[in-house]
Parts: structure tokens; sequence; C-alpha cells
């Protein structure tokens, strides 16, 4: 897990995809064997996720990575509402997603931020 981690970039909840989808098309031929794809790999497998790069479309590598992310967990707007507890933990910022989302921008607008003075 670690070396997955690694080899995605994993930097707290961040991390990047990019070199997982295009090794995994075979346009990145040096890391077919690297053991930081390869972890990657096996994680991916284990957590349900077949990814298959297409070459023959127009969608790039990374977004049909994210296409099959989105198919296998089925992610949509509704689906992400009705998990939104367990996705924003924090109720702050709960609220703010589910302003956003509710088209009450302005609610955000109201907070402000007060320098301290030393």
């Amino acid at each position: 897990m670690v070396a997955a981690g690694k080899f995605l970039g994993a930097k707290g909840s961040q991390m990047t995809v990019s070199s997982y989808a295009y090794a995994k098309a075979g346009l990145r031929p040096a890391l077919a064997e690297d053991p930081g794809f390869l972890a990657a790999d096996r994680v991916m497998k284990a957590v349900g996720m077949n990814v298959d790069i297409d070459l023959t479309t127009a969608e790039d590598p990374e977004s049909q990575f994210w296409t099959t992310v989105n198919g296998t967990f089925q992610l949509s707007e509704v689906g992400m509402k009705e998990n939104l507890a367990i996705m924003i933990t924090d109720p702050s910022n709960r609220m703010k997603v589910e302003a956003i989302m509710e088209g009450r921008a302005g609610y955000l607008e109201e907070e402000s931020t007060k320098e301290l003075k030393a």
C-alpha cells in the first residue's frame, strides 16, 4: 500500500493518477515493471477497479481512468448528495458544500476573516 501511495503521489487527500493511467495504457512502458505501478495495480484490482484503457478513442487515458472510477463506484450527483455525510465529516464544511449545492453561495460570503493583532 505504501508503494502504491508513493507511485500515485499521495499527499494528504490528493494523488495523481496520470502516470498509472498512461502506464496501464502501455504508453509508459518503462513503468510496466515498476514496483510502485505494480502495487498501485494490485490496489486497484483489490478495490474492484478493472481499468481497461482503450487507445482507439479520443478520450485520454486519465479521463478513461476517472470514467472507470465513476462507473465502478456509481458516483453520480445524486449518489454523492446521499453520501455527503460520509465524504465530508466536518459539519462546518458540510454546511458550506450544501449551501453551494443548493445555490446559496451568498451564505458563504457572509463569513469573514478577522486579523488578529499581535
